[in-house]
């Protein structure tokens, strides 16, 4: 019966030796995987952070773009703008200087004379 027992206990001391290194290699295991797993998450932080600096960068070259581009319309519209006002402008000169003209060269009545026509413009 010593035998047995102590047969039980060799092998009791064998599992506990199996055991305990069967922990270490889960240990082992964990304590990689973990480093693994923080590895991943920083190459995907490090990806993502990259991605948003490129997307900043986007945006903000089409935000350049399209202020270019409204600056430039805006150029195009002011120009159209003082074609528009000299054309008037000119067009109102010559209705002036033919009205002038016209007071000028009526007959000098009192009711068509050129000091009373120049007065309505008042």
């Amino acid at each position: 019966m010593n035998a047995e027992i102590e047969q039980l206990r060799k092998d009791a001391d064998k599992l506990r030796g199996e055991t305990e290194a069967l922990r270490r290699e889960r240990d082992v295991q964990e304590a990689r995987h973990k480093q693994e797993l923080e590895t991943v998450k920083n190459d995907l932080k490090t990806e993502r952070d990259e991605q948003e600096a490129r997307h900043r960068q986007e945006l903000e070259m089409v935000k350049n773009n399209l202020k270019t581009e409204h600056n430039a319309q805006v150029a195009r519209h002011k120009k159209e703008l003082d074609n528009v006002k000299n054309e008037l402008s000119a067009q109102l000169k010559e209705q002036i200087t033919a009205m002038f003209m016209n007071a000028l060269i009526l007959p000098r009545t009192a009711d068509t004379s050129a000091s009373n026509i120049f007065r309505s413009f008042k």
